[in-house]
């Protein structure tokens, strides 16, 4: 599975990612460290990687056409301390990335829930 790490995502998060045998490229990695949203959203499409971001703004699905897009996964880091956003996001990929068809889904990633676009 190919995961593009918006700059907001922490690397502690990419580093337990890979440990579950993801492929994940940090922007800051490639040359996307400055890039606004659109450009990010638009690589992600073009080379097949999910999205995995803490920025709601890519939730926008009025601006950013998720239904072409291989997947985006949002993270709302309200409240949750560092070790609660790695867990719920391996939780996140473990258990419905892994096992649902991602193409063109928007997942948001709360403490309590998630919440998946279109269902």
């Amino acid at each position: 599975m190919k995961i593009l790490a918006d700059q907001c995502v922490h690397f502690d998060v990419v580093e337990q990612l890979r440990k579950l045998g993801c492929q994940v490229q940090h922007t800051s990695q490639i040359g996307l460290a400055r890039a606004d949203d659109d450009t990010i959203f638009r690589h992600a499409c073009r080379s097949d990687q999910i999205l995995l971001s803490f920025d709601k703004d890519f939730g926008n699905i009025a601006h950013f056409p998720i239904r072409n897009s291989y997947g985006v996964v949002i993270i709302y880091i309200e409240g949750m301390s560092r070790q609660e956003i790695i867990d719920r996001t391996v939780f996140c990929f473990r258990k419905f990335i892994r096992n649902l068809n991602h193409h063109g889904r928007l997942f948001v990633v709360e403490s309590n829930q998630i919440r998946i676009w279109p269902k």
